[in-house]
Parts: C-alpha cells; structure tokens; sequence
C-alpha cells in the first residue's frame, strides 16, 4: 500500500509540474522537482543540453547543392533586424562561389521570410518596367 500512495503522489506532482500558473507560484518546488529529475535522468540532461548548445549554429553548411565544413560555428543566434535570440538562418544578401559567408547576415525564421517576401516584390516591380 506504501507504493501505490508514493506513485499517486508522483504522478500529482508530475500533473502539477506542467500546470505553469502553479510552477509560477511555486518555483522552488518546481526547481527542486527539476533537480530530483536530472538526478534521475543523467542521460536525457545531457542530451537536451547538446541540443542546447546547437544554438551557435552547425559546423557546416549547404550553399548551392555542396556541403562546406566550416572551421568554426558561425552563427551567434541573435538576428540582425529584431535582435530576436534563438534559431536563426544565414541569409546571402549577395553569393560569391569563392567565399559562401561572404555578403551574409542572420535573420531568424520570421525576418528571413519577411526579406525573402520583400525581394519577391521588387522583382516583379522591376518585371512590370
């Protein structure tokens, strides 16, 4: 009878973990939880911090068909339009076969669709001329 009591009062604490109103008001609770759990769970901690770290950006790229290894990560994860921090995209303002990094900026996702729209548009004004 002690195990069943002990899950049912896991699987509660589980359930309380992803309501985040209660985390909000209960953080070191939730902190500790986290902290029983990566005690736990050493392996999947140390995968999700790999996949943290991938942040910077490949050590390689794919530029016009060919895969280039680089000799150092070269993204900084931060956009050059919003400042947004995260996943983000090299974007060519301009391609060079001799140097694909040349003439580059990071956008994330979002800018980088918004740019893309955006030479979509003044190509077909162009076209209309």
């Amino acid at each position: 009878m002690i195990k069943l009591a002990t899950i049912k009062q896991m699987r509660r604490e589980r359930n309380r973990l992803y309501n985040i109103e209660w985390r909000k008001k209960n953080r070191s609770k939730t902190r500790e939880s986290y902290r029983l759990w990566a005690e736990r769970n050493p392996d999947k901690v140390k995968a999700n911090r790999d996949k943290q770290n991938k942040v910077n950006g490949p050590k390689h790229m794919v530029f016009k068909g060919k895969i280039i290894i680089l000799k150092e990560r070269v993204l900084t994860g931060i956009c050059s339009w919003c400042g947004y921090k995260g996943y983000t995209h090299m974007h060519h303002l301009q391609y060079h076969d001799d140097d694909p990094l040349k003439d580059t900026i990071e956008l994330c996702p979002s800018c980088h669709t918004s740019r893309h729209e955006q030479m979509k548009r003044s190509r077909r004004r162009e076209n209309r001329k």
